[in-house]
């Protein structure tokens, strides 16, 4: 089971409030604050990005971490075969 980190949960508070701006957005637009709905469009797309890209480098993360992983069995069996000074 792999652990929460603090990256996965910030992603859903991104995209909380990429949600929150695109509302606030929708209402401006209804009370026809348009200068303020685009200011908030903005907003939320930052937002969306942000989250994207936090995604992004968490996937590339546990790719990573998997690769470590898979590079110490490897060296622990060529130690097991080979020795320990095996380079």
């Amino acid at each position: 089971v792999q652990k929460e980190t603090n990256e996965d949960l910030a992603r859903p508070m991104e995209l909380r409030f990429a949600r929150e701006k695109l509302d606030e957005a929708r209402k401006g637009m209804e009370y026809r604050q348009y200068d303020k709905a685009v200011v908030l469009i903005e907003q939320s797309e930052i937002n969306s990005e942000l989250a994207i890209e936090k995604t992004r480098t968490a996937m590339v993360r546990a790719q990573v971490a998997e690769r470590s992983r898979e590079n110490a069995i490897l060296r622990d069996d060529f130690e097991a075969t080979y020795g320990e000074d095996f380079e």
